[in-house]
């Protein structure tokens, strides 16, 4: 709760707005320092005002921009696996862009690409494992394998009672039309079941996902989708308390990319082999092969946007000035179908003037007096 210190009038910045509206906006202001400590943002912001007092050009602040970028401004961070064998590259909005793992492509050719999703549900007939991550990634060791062939861990075998062979219903929450949730079907088909150790015990896959990761138990999971806590069970509970968030099921890239793939990207972790990379030579090439403005970085010269939205306005004078012109014919159009009908109404009468001897001009003056 919050204690209301001032209300701001328009003189005082009270609609203060960046962008170009008819309308006034409803706001709030709050100290950046509380704000960033509440949303656990320290020292971050999502834009920044430069005066242009100086008549910078764009190019020359991008340039400035882009010599001081690092990866944390573009929400990276690299970390080695725990067996030391490979360098982990995630991103802290969950999903990493496109952009990114091209600028991978250009010093790697063959990055280990993972795309890590929540799966509502891995059922075998009426057997049911609630709230279970799935790994779609390079886990099946250079075998054979085909799109629709899963590996499971020994905890959800035992779990479902599922052996090799064996199909297995995985559900999953995609994003549908007008942005809805929609709930997802898969079939797969138990190609291997594999221990809890090793490469498949391995808690780092799960990508860091707020309300979630730093969740003491399931049951206070606060995620953006709907999850029903009814369905948890203990031995959920007990799996989440030792293994955390560790994948209970493998499938294949390209079918996980297939089926989880949207416009955040398609992974969720890169590794790539520590023998041939470090740190540094990862940290330098990536800042060399992308840069703020690939990210949806942009420089807006909000005063100009201004002036040209004023610009375009539509000019109605032009529009009211022919609609004037418009009423003033139809009112005289009007006028002279009323003026016929009189003159037809009174056609006896002036036959009998004209009887009597008036002549057509004398009549002519008369009808129009």
């Amino acid at each position: 709760r919050l204690t209301v210190r001032k209300i701001l009038t328009k003189e005082k910045l009270g609609r203060f707005n960046l962008k170009t509206s008819q309308t006034a906006p409803y706001n709030v202001f709050l100290s950046l320092e509380y704000l960033n400590n509440r949303m656990e943002t320290e020292g971050k912001a999502n834009r920044l005002l430069i005066s242009n007092e100086a008549q910078f050009e764009d190019s020359y602040l991008l340039s400035v921009i882009s010599k001081n970028w690092r990866l944390e401004d573009s929400g990276l961070k690299i970390s080695l696996t725990d067996d030391k064998k490979e360098w982990n590259i995630e991103s802290n909005r969950v999903f990493i862009d496109s952009v990114i793992v091209n600028a991978i492509y250009k010093f790697e050719d063959r990055p280990s690409l993972i795309l890590t999703y929540l799966a509502n549900s891995l059922e075998k007939k009426e057997q049911e494992t609630p709230y279970s991550f799935v790994s779609a990634g390079p886990f099946f060791d250079g075998q054979e394998m085909d799109s629709k062939d899963i590996i499971i861990n020994s905890w959800l075998a035992e779990d479902l009672d599922a052996r090799l062979g064996d199909s297995l219903l995985l559900k999953y929450y995609s994003i549908g039309p007008l942005r809805q949730l929609v709930e997802n079907k898969q079939w797969f088909i138990v190609q291997k079941v594999v221990p809890l150790s090793g490469r498949y015990a391995d808690r780092k896959l799960m990508p860091t996902l707020p309300g979630l990761s730093d969740a003491g138990s399931c049951r206070d999971w606060e995620t953006g989708i709907p999850i029903d806590l009814e369905k948890i069970r203990d031995k959920d509970e007990e799996y989440w308390n030792e293994w955390k968030g560790t994948p209970k099921a493998y499938i294949s890239y390209s079918e996980g990319k297939k089926i989880w793939q949207n416009r955040f990207g398609a992974c969720t972790l890169v590794r790539l082999d520590a023998a041939i990379h470090d740190e540094g030579q990862i940290s330098e090439n990536l800042l060399k092969y992308h840069g703020p403005e690939d990210l949806g970085f942009q420089l807006r010269n909000l005063k100009q946007q201004g002036l040209e939205a004023a610009q375009g306005g539509v000019d109605f004078s032009e529009l009211f000035f022919g609609m004037s012109f418009f009423l003033l014919i139809a009112g005289l159009t009007l006028l002279a179908l009323l003026f016929n009908i009189h003159l037809e109404n009174r056609m006896s009468q002036f036959g009998t003037l004209k009887a009597l001897g008036y002549s057509d001009r004398l009549v002519r003056r008369l009808v129009l007096s």
